[in-house]
């Protein structure tokens, strides 16, 4: 008998995101923007589980949001017409 362990998963069948989930993400990110004074652009190449726990722990009062890089620069704006704050869409575009 075949191994059950090795069969291969399409990943078409995958389903995308709902553009309401999509569209409170970006609501959320302008918020913790508007309530937050400082904002950092951090890449993370390993996201285990338990670092991200404490690094978020060490961060307490503050926000750490993991998102697809287009809706992230979405939601800071790329422009300063549609930039939700002064000067945000420089670091959206190094995103």
């Amino acid at each position: 008998p075949k191994s059950k362990r090795n069969k291969v998963i399409t990943l078409t069948k995958t389903k995308k995101q709902p553009k309401e989930k999509k569209d409170t993400l970006i609501e959320e990110i302008r918020t913790s923007c508007e309530k937050f004074s400082r904002l950092y652009l951090v890449s993370i190449e390993n996201e285990r589980n338990t670092f991200m726990q404490t690094v978020r722990q060490k961060l307490r009062p503050s926000r750490l949001i993991c998102a697809k890089n287009k809706v992230m620069q979405l939601a800071l704006g790329t422009t300063p017409s549609t930039e939700c704050q002064d000067g945000v869409h420089q670091i959206a575009n190094r995103i």
